[in-house]
């Protein structure tokens, strides 16, 4: 930062810039006014302030009014993966120092001059080293991630978050600041901004107020030449900065100018800083932003807040309509016959105050003949199931219309029995309904990365021109959110794969758990793992090619005995047809046979042919009988032959302990 104090006018510059302030508030106010009232209105219902005088008119007085804050557990579930993992950023080169030797050398001998967007001198590696060790410094501070967690908070609750970059002096010595703005409704808009991160804009400012009594403290008598707070120009510049009484104004307000960016801090009357950066690519004020969204024809961001708040009324009103009839239940009576309570009276109305298991009674009537049954304690019912229900409802809906569970981004209730697909889609379902809140956040923070190096450039001397390094940012509480997508795909596998693979998904199921000694852990799995699983391991899709290659042995064993079924109805049939031939032939002997009595009466040739025709009987069927047996041979050999083809290519199965 450059300080060009001595280039401005001040008597001529101070009317002008709080007046081009005023003007820039009036027009964000009238852009983004309601949007800061909705942000304010969630900040109160996330505290927990959710009960107003409508309330009460719709109630009545004098009614419980209990608020069991359950928009917060929605907010956290997307919060705390961000705040245990944070994004980091870090420069990278943009050229390798071989790459911009040689191009360096070609640039000049063909063009005298290196190239417009080339780095000129040091080496690049040695200067983005110290770069990133400046910026891991910053990064490790407890304010920096402090910062991002809380901007983040802010988004993905209300909709909008912010965080700054400046350079403080502390103890004689300059350093960059990372810092959260705490009121996110103080930061003025340009309503022309564009961006992700709102990064494309020309001018933003922030207020504070200050006592004037203070303020002349701090700047001087002079910072509001009226000598009243209430008569300051830096007033009335848009409801949403109303001054309080006995404060001023103070506004920093950044503007572009050309290639750098100006800055002012403005208090009452007077400019009572200024200052430049020059070459910054964006303005050190950085928006995380939540959902885009059209309310009255005006594009601006809505947060988690907005889409429960009925669902969370309703949750309010059940359970204190629950606690009223809890309020107004009776207490637990003993029911008897008046005589069974005579002289006891006393021990019944303690008996529930008291420690004694003994409550006398009498068990004789006055007619000291009637045996009287014992008191029984009747325990009053209280009914709860349609409240309950309706609260159960109520949370369901919050889910819905958030795409989260209240267990978290993944939900962890292993005890909730759907089925494998409907894990897998819901776990994709709830990524993408909170991916947005992370990844603007990740651009928000890589915008404030190139603020950030560009501060640490100036501040310490660093040679890397712009244009000699890119920022990027790793992946943070990406890849938790995605260890807990894998976990439950690995619990919904669990479910439908073969108990043989169940120890592997074991195994790889300890790799998802963000816990110390995790990776020891799985080694030791792994190392227990059977052989034919660890190693080259077959893979599921090679599972699924060992499954299809049984069903098709199992399909040829099926083709087989269709085959031996075809040719035993084939030698039923040619059973058949013999035995119709030997009718035939019987027939034709007989024709034959009185033929030949009728032309020759010779006995002795009727037996001949009678001796004949009985042999060639016996041959026919010696034929039939051996082709019979040849045909059960050959069905019995080709069983035999495919069902060791199966066994042998049949997986073995085994039973293996699950890790719990």
């Amino acid at each position: 930062m450059n300080e060009r104090e001595e280039e401005l006018d001040w008597a001529s510059t101070e009317d002008g810039i709080i007046d081009e302030v005023k003007d820039f508030a009036k027009a964000s106010n009238e852009f983004y006014g309601d949007f800061y009232k909705r942000v304010k209105n969630d900040r109160k219902f996330e505290a927990g302030e959710q009960w107003d005088d409508k309330d009460k008119t719709n109630r009545g007085e004098n009614r419980a009014q209990v608020t069991i804050n359950l928009c917060s557990v929605f907010v956290n579930a997307v919060v705390n993966p961000f705040s245990s993992r944070p994004f980091k950023f870090k420069a990278v080169p943009r050229w390798s120092q071989e790459t911009y030797e040689n191009n360096y050398v070609k640039a000049i001998v063909e063009n005298g001059k290196p190239y417009p967007d080339m780095p000129q001198g040091g080496l690049i590696n040695e200067e983005i080293a110290k770069l990133n060790d400046h910026l891991s410094k910053l990064q490790n501070d407890f304010c920096t991630n402090e910062s991002n967690a809380m901007g983040f908070h802010d988004s993905v609750s209300t909709g909008i978050g912010f965080s700054y970059a400046t350079i403080d002096e502390v103890m004689g010595e300059k350093v960059i600041k990372y810092l959260h703005i705490e009121d996110q409704t103080m930061v003025i808009l340009d309503p022309d901004a564009k961006g992700v991160a709102l990064q494309e804009a020309d001018r933003i400012a922030v207020v504070d107020f200050m006592l004037y009594k203070k303020a002349k403290e701090v700047y001087g008598e002079d910072v509001v030449r009226s000598n009243k707070a209430e008569k300051a120009r830096l007033t009335d510049f848009g409801k949403s900065w109303e001054v309080p009484k006995d404060h001023v104004a103070v506004v920093t307000y950044y503007r572009r100018d050309g290639h750098d960016v100006e800055y002012f801090r403005l208090c009452g009357d007077s400019i009572v800083d200024y200052g430049v950066f020059e070459g910054l690519e964006y303005l050190p004020i950085f928006a995380f932003t939540g959902d885009r969204v059209w309310v009255k024809d005006k594009r601006t961001f809505s947060g988690i807040i907005r889409k429960v708040m009925s669902e969370q009324l309703i949750v309010n009103y059940s359970q204190s309509q629950l606690i009223e009839r809890l309020a107004k239940s009776p207490k637990g009576f003993f029911l008897g016959y008046t005589e069974s309570f005579e002289g006891n009276e006393e021990c019944f109305q303690n008996a529930e105050f008291g420690t004694s298991q003994v409550v006398e009674a009498n068990w004789q009537a006055s007619d000291k003949k009637t045996v009287l049954p014992l008191p029984q304690f009747v325990e009053p019912k209280i009914v709860t199931a349609d409240l309950q229900s309706i609260i159960d409802q109520s949370i369901n809906q919050m889910s819905v219309a958030t795409g989260i569970s209240p267990n978290g981004i993944v939900e962890q209730n292993l005890t909730d029995q759907k089925t494998a697909t409907e894990v897998l889609l819901r776990t994709k379902s709830s990524q993408s309904n909170v991916s947005n809140y992370i990844s603007h956040a990740k651009e928000t923070i890589r915008i404030a990365g190139n603020v950030i190096a560009h501060l640490c450039i100036m501040l310490y001397g660093l040679d890397l021109p712009k244009g000699s390094y890119d920022i990027v940012v790793e992946e943070g509480c990406v890849s938790l959110t995605k260890m807990e997508e894998d976990r439950e795909k690995l619990l919904a596998l669990a479910q439908i794969v073969p108990d043989s693979f169940k120890p592997l998904i074991s195994q790889r199921l300890v790799r998802t758990l963000d816990i110390e000694g995790g990776q020891e852990l799985s080694d030791m799995l792994y190392n227990m793992l059977p052989a034919e699983l660890r190693g080259g391991a077959p893979s599921w899709q090679e599972f699924q090619a060992q499954q299809m290659q049984m069903q098709e042995l199992q399909q040829q064993l099926l083709q087989a005995q269709q085959q031996n079924k075809q040719l035993n109805d084939q030698l039923t049939q040619a059973q058949l047809r013999t035995q119709t031939d030997l009718i035939m032939e019987d027939k034709r002997f007989e024709h034959d046979v009185q033929k030949m009595l009728i032309q020759n009466s010779e006995k002795e040739k009727v037996d001949a042919q009678k001796v004949l025709l009985e042999a060639k009987r016996e041959q026919v069927a010696n034929e039939q009988e051996m082709k019979k047996i040849a045909m059960e041979n050959q069905t019995k050999i080709t069983e035999k032959a495919l069902n060791t083809v199966a066994k042998e290519n049949a997986p073995q199965e085994k039973q293996y302990p699950i890790f719990p």
